[in-house]
């Protein structure tokens, strides 16, 4: 993974460090969402890939990365921060692509401001999910919420979850290690926003989004299609030159952060350019 152009930099809002990451170039601005227990450089790999036709800048959000804890994990707040990022680049439109709880933060910012989006890439970002009411991310209470001497004894604290978070350990500002995110936030984080998610989408009509009517589940792309005859199928997704498709490998893709799940869809997009395929393959 190749960050040497990748730029750190923050933002305070409300007495708060929002953390992003920008990798730079001079392309279309494109803003990357996380999902949760993930960060910004998971998108590190995706945006050698896209560069120069985009630049991606990517934040840590709430609760996840350098950004600081909050006291609300809101979906309002997700997109407060989404929208003070914008005004603090400087930003009046751009694209946004998200995964899970970023995805789901993407097409709800886009629904409330959709002169501000100009295309939208959703990965895994259902508006329906079945739920019973309980927390499917309850699990995360069982994680180590505390810090170790080393890395290497934190890891051991894992135990079955190492392989899939090893690469969320940090080490803390005292010196200390532990996971970039704190366990209990999480757990209220996916509280306050799980569920059915369509609110305000059903207002969404981006040049080349996917019909939201048709689309209940996902609001771009089909479950279960990896090779795109899907998204070719519908000529409304696609704008002046063509989409940006995206597609990824089975597996896993990893940055730094746990291993982005296999998308299991193609992700498709109002990209009026350039017309390519990208696939992502897992490490």
């Amino acid at each position: 993974m190749n960050t040497d152009n990748a730029k750190r930099s923050a933002l305070t809002i409300d007495g708060r460090t929002l953390s992003y990451v920008d990798f730079g170039g001079p392309g279309r601005p494109l803003l990357a969402l996380h999902g949760h227990m993930s960060e910004g450089m998971s998108y590190a790999d995706l945006a050698a890939r896209l560069a120069p036709d985009w630049r991606v800048i990517a934040p840590d959000q709430r609760g996840h990365g350098d950004s600081d804890r909050a006291a609300d994990y809101s979906r309002e707040g997700y997109l407060a921060d989404l929208e003070a990022l914008m005004d603090h680049l400087g930003l009046d439109r751009a694209a946004l692509l998200g995964h899970s709880l970023g995805a789901i933060n993407a097409y709800q910012f886009a629904a409330r401001h959709p002169e501000r989006v100009t295309a939208l890439v959703n990965g895994e970002g259902c508006t329906e999910l079945g739920l019973d009411g309980s927390n499917p991310l309850a699990f995360v209470l069982n994680l180590p919420g505390g810090t170790c001497p080393s890395r290497e004894a934190f890891v051991a604290q894992l135990g079955p979850f190492a392989p899939f978070l090893e690469s969320a350990v940090r080490k803390q500002p005292d010196g200390t290690w532990g996971l970039h995110f704190h366990p209990k936030d999480i757990y209220e984080s996916e509280n306050q926003v799980h569920g059915r998610s369509l609110g305000r989408l059903d207002r969404l009509r981006l040049p080349g989004a996917a019909d939201t009517r048709r689309q209940r589940r996902c609001a771009v792309g089909r479950a279960g299609s990896t090779d795109g005859r899907s998204a070719a199928r519908h000529p409304s997704r696609r704008t002046g030159d063509g989409p940006l498709l995206v597609r990824q490998r089975p597996g896993r893709l990893r940055g730094r952060g746990p291993g982005l799940p296999c998308l299991g869809i193609a992700m498709a997009a109002a990209f009026p350019a350039p017309r390519r395929w990208i696939t992502m393959r897992p490490s």
